[in-house]
């Protein structure tokens, strides 16, 4: 198989274009004009391809993600992580980067510290008791029709507050009434709902304006 076309082109759109002839096996340049065909053998193809595999894996290693900056957090190579089990476990092991660690981090369950671990339980657990209050997913919204209800946390008062939305769906969950967000609040508690669902963290000094 051939690739044809002028120098020019064959820089812009290819750069060098490894190729081969079954019946020749050797490296051969054809000049006709301004136009140029390349071919290679086989062996020298796949060494070409090789080649530029390690240059890739090589820039793949030296890259590194920042530490903070909304990137999830990812274990290196031998690095300990844990994670949470199906049935509100945390367990630990070395990382290794096979398939299987892959999937954990695909879903966030990888965490730097068992603290961090132990903090995504908690969230799940307050999520899955506010739900129970909450609206149903599959509920049409129809912006002239009824209110939805949400649990928010007022910055200016320090306080968590219940508001509505009429035509804008936003990340979070939606209670039928007020009042049904209210009993959500004190049934699951308004501290652990101010500090796993709304990511409140009093320990922390706030920036006032």
């Amino acid at each position: 198989m051939l690739v044809y076309g002028t120098e020019e082109e064959i820089a812009r759109a290819y750069g060098e274009k490894i190729i081969y002839e079954n019946q020749f096996y050797k490296k051969k340049y054809v000049k006709n004009k301004q136009r140029r065909t390349i071919q290679m053998t086989k062996e020298e193809m796949i060494k070409k391809i090789e080649g530029s595999k390690e240059v890739l894996e090589e820039l793949l290693k030296n890259l590194t993600l920042p530490e903070h900056g909304g990137k999830r957090w990812r274990p290196a190579m031998d690095q300990r992580y844990f994670y949470t089990g199906s049935l509100g476990e945390i367990f630990n092991t070395i990382w290794d980067d096979g398939l299987e660690v892959d999937d954990m981090y695909a879903i966030g369950n990888a965490f730097p510290s068992y603290e961090a671990a132990e903090f995504e339980l908690e969230r799940r657990k307050v999520i899955a008791e506010l739900s129970d209050f909450a609206e149903d997913n599959d509920i049409v919204w129809d912006r002239y029709k009824g209110r939805h209800w949400y649990i928010e946390y007022d910055l200016i008062t320090n306080t968590v507050t219940i508001s509505f939305c009429l035509a804008h769906k936003y990340a979070c969950l939606y209670f039928p009434s007020e009042e049904a967000a209210r009993a959500a609040i004190k049934a699951v508690g308004e501290e652990r709902v101010k500090k796993y669902y709304l990511g409140v963290n009093d320990d922390k000094p706030r920036k006032r304006g």
